[in-house]
């Protein structure tokens, strides 16, 4: 969950896309309350590293998975299934210490 206008959004920005480089798993962007044009520039000036993004202008469909402000970070199974979240700006280590290991109970239970 992301805005042009979140500063801590940039903040994890560079921790995102080296995570997305990895293609370890497919990255989704879910763009809240903000302005198409806004985000399009956002994307071209610090990269883009989605491999898909969702645009809610208005925000109404945050509420159905729980957000509250941005940014935020779900881990979601292929059934749909939202197994972990993150509330602020993703760091190595959170990378690290919970994001993987939360993939890696993912991938064992296949």
């Amino acid at each position: 969950v992301w805005g042009s206008w979140c500063v801590e959004c940039r903040v994890e920005h560079p921790v995102l896309t080296r995570f997305a480089e990895t293609r370890r798993l497919r990255v989704i962007g879910y763009n809240w309350q903000d302005e198409p044009a806004d985000a399009l520039r956002w994307l071209e000036q610090y990269g883009h590293p989605l491999w898909l993004v969702l645009a809610a202008v208005e925000g109404r469909r945050a509420s159905d998975w729980g957000i509250y402000g941005a940014p935020e970070t779900f881990l979601v199974d292929g059934a749909g299934i939202i197994r972990w979240k993150h509330v602020g700006p993703l760091t190595e280590a959170v990378v690290a210490d919970k994001l993987i290991p939360a993939l890696e109970q993912i991938e064992a239970a296949r």
